[in-house]
């Protein structure tokens, strides 16, 4: 498999000047995250009494919060759009203000997929679990707490599995989702273990490039949060290390594809 690192890193820089955006965003973004915070601290008196005026003060920084997710989900739904023009073959970064309500859509549709098959699926046990226990529970108090128990213990073993399996999927979700942004392609188990079977050492380095390129961005936001301006770039990082990280992923899904063929 030829994977061509370099050019994987060099995909955000195609075009500095379209940079600029994702910066104004990422400090945007951070500022949502922080500001509730502080204005939070400085009001906790009012919030412990609960007087309206916290109350209305409350929804105004879950609402700045959601701005925020807001903007996460445009520049992810870009770095997808971007990637996937390079899997067509067009290599130009497109515009910021073209297809607004595309990008958007796009970061939402991923954030699903993400939740579904990282949250979800390695959540089933625990809520059948449950679903048994709580009516068990109702009628026969003194059984139900010791199947409880050995059933937690069950269900933290199969969990782990799922969420190994579900990272898979998830992995396989991400290049399907990559080669046409179509959620229903990409959320389909068919389409998603048909690739898996397929493409198994495939979907393994994908999954290894995600934890690789995880790291990196851990250490870029570590060193980000040593200086307070710093602070504002965090999430520039993480719009930098989704680009790299989907470059690659396109690279794996084009070899994978030629092996197919």
């Amino acid at each position: 498999m030829n994977i061509d690192i370099n050019e994987a890193f060099k995909s955000p820089f195609k075009n500095p000047k379209e940079l600029m955006v994702p910066v104004a965003f990422s400090i945007a973004q951070i500022l949502c995250y922080i500001i509730p915070i502080i204005f939070i601290v400085m009001s906790i008196n009012g919030i412990k009494n609960l007087d309206q005026s916290a109350l209305y003060a409350l929804l105004v920084y879950l609402l700045i919060i959601c701005g925020g997710l807001f903007l996460s989900f445009y520049t992810s739904g870009y770095a997808f759009s971007y990637i996937n023009n390079i899997y067509k073959g067009m290599d130009a970064m497109p515009l910021w203000e073209n297809n607004f309500s595309k990008y958007f859509s796009t970061g939402i549709k991923y954030s699903i997929l993400n939740f579904i098959y990282m949250f979800i699926l390695p959540s089933l046990p625990y809520l059948l679990v449950f679903i048994i226990i709580i009516p068990w529970a109702v009628l026969s108090p003194q059984s139900a707490i010791f199947t409880t128990a050995i059933m937690f213990q069950l269900c933290a073993v199969l969990s782990t599995v799922l969420q190994i399996l579900g990272a898979l999927m998830f992995m396989a979700s991400s290049v399907l989702f990559l080669e046409n942004l179509s959620f229903e392609y990409a959320a389909s188990p068919k389409n998603i273990f048909m690739f898996m079977k397929n493409n198994m050492a495939e979907t393994c380095i994908l999954l290894l490039i995600n934890i690789v390129m995880a790291l990196i961005l851990a250490i870029a936001g570590t060193l980000l949060l040593c200086t307070c301006l710093g602070i504002l770039f965090i999430p520039f990082a993480m719009f930098l290390i989704q680009i790299i990280t989907l470059h690659l992923f396109m690279q794996v899904y084009k070899s994978a594809k030629t092996k197919s063929c």
